[in-house]
C-alpha cells in the first residue's frame, strides 16, 4: 500500500488543545475523524493510501495514522502570513491519534531506518519506500499494543487469503485482516446498519457500556478467497456488522455460511 508521511510543526500551527484531546478520545473509542492536511509538493496521493502524522520540532515522533480520502487538491495556504498564496492538500480519515506523550519517538524511527531521513524531513507528504511500508506498519502496530491503543483482533478465518501481517511473540501469534481495516467502508457500513450484530442482535454497549460503544466486527458477504486481492467494496451490499462469535461461526464452513442461514440456526436454538 502506498504510504506517506504528513507533518505537523506545533511552532508553526497551533492545534487547539480541546480539539486535539477530543480527537484522541474519539479514536481511542474506535471512531474516526476527517480533516484536510498540507502535503507539501506531493501530487500523487490518492484515496486509500496510508498516511502517518509526524510531529516535528518538539516531542518529535508519529502521533497518528489514517487513510487518504481524496486526491490532492489546491487551496489557500493555512499560514495567514502567506495570504493569497496556494498550497496542496489532501483529505484523510484518522483511525488513531495519540497523546503527545504516547507518540512513537523519533529515536525509534531513526533506529528502524526504513529509508526515511526522519531527522531531516523538510516538508509534508514524503513517501515511504514500498518495501519499507510493511515494516513501518509493524513498528506502529507494536507501538500501539505497547501504549494500549491497538485494534488487533486475535481471531483468524481460514478461507481468507494470505494478505496478512503477523506479530509474533513468545506465546502469541496475532493475525491482522487488512480487508476489515478500510475505515471508510467500515464507517459507512455501521452508519447504515448500526453497531448491533446482524445475526443475533448482540450490542456490546448494552453489556460493556462506554467500553463497548460502536465495537463490532464487519463481515464480508463475498468470500475474499474468490475475489482479487485489490477490489472495490460496497459497504451496504458487501458488508454486515457481526459480533465475534457469529463471525467465527459464519466461517465454520467453506465457503462462509450465509447470514440468513446462521440467523435461522440461532433462532432455532434460542427457542
Amino acid at each position: 500500500m502506498p504510504t506517506y508521511i504528513l507533518t505537523w510543526n506545533p511552532q508553526r500551527w497551533t492545534w487547539p488543545e480541546d480539539e486535539y484531546a477530543e480527537q484522541v478520545i474519539a479514536t481511542k473509542k474506535g471512531k474516526l475523524f476527517s480533516t484536510g492536511w498540507s502535503c507539501g509538493k506531493t501530487k500523487c496521493i490518492v484515496p486509500g493510501d496510508r498516511v502517518f502524522l509526524l510531529r516535528q520540532n518538539t516531542n518529535r515522533g508519529i502521533i497518528g495514522s489514517g487513510y487518504a480520502t481524496s486526491d490532492v487538491y489546491e487551496d489557500k495556504r493555512w499560514n495567514p502570513s502567506q495570504k493569497g498564496k496556494m498550497a496542496l492538500y489532501v483529505d484523510y480519515q484518522s483511525d488513531t491519534l495519540l497523546p503527545v506523550e504516547q507518540r512513537l519517538p523519533i529515536e525509534q524511527l531513526e533506529k528502524a531506518g526504513l529509508g526515511v531521513h526522519w531527522n531531516n524531513i523538510m516538508a509534508s507528504g514524503i513517501s515511504v519506500h514500498e518495501e519499507s511500508s510493511p515494516h513501518l506498519e509493524r513498528l506502529w502496530e507494536r507501538h500501539l499494543v505497547k501504549v494500549g491503543r491497538h485494534t488487533i483482533k486475535p481471531i483468524t478465518y481460514p478461507e481468507e487469503p494470505s494478505n496478512r501481517k503477523y506479530v509474533e511473540g513468545a506465546t502469541l501469534q496475532v493475525v491482522i485482516d487488512f480487508y476489515e481495516r478500510n475505515p471508510k467502508a467500515r464507517a459507512d457500513c455501521l452508519a447504515h446498519y448500526g453497531p448491533s450484530c446482524i445475526v443475533c442482535g448482540f450490542t456490546f454497549a448494552d453489556v460493556y457500556g462506554e467500553l463497548g460503544e460502536d465495537y463490532i466486527h464487519v463481515h464480508h458477504l463475498r468470500d475474499l478467497a474468490t475475489v482479487k486481492r485489490s477490489h472495490k467494496v460496497d459497504p451496504i451490499k458487501d458488508l454486515r456488522p457481526v459480533c465475534p462469535n457469529c463471525h467465527a461461526m459464519l466461517h465454520q464452513t467453506k465457503p462462509a455460511m450465509t447470514v440468513e442461514k446462521l440467523r435461522a440456526i440461532v433462532k432455532q436454538y434460542a427457542n
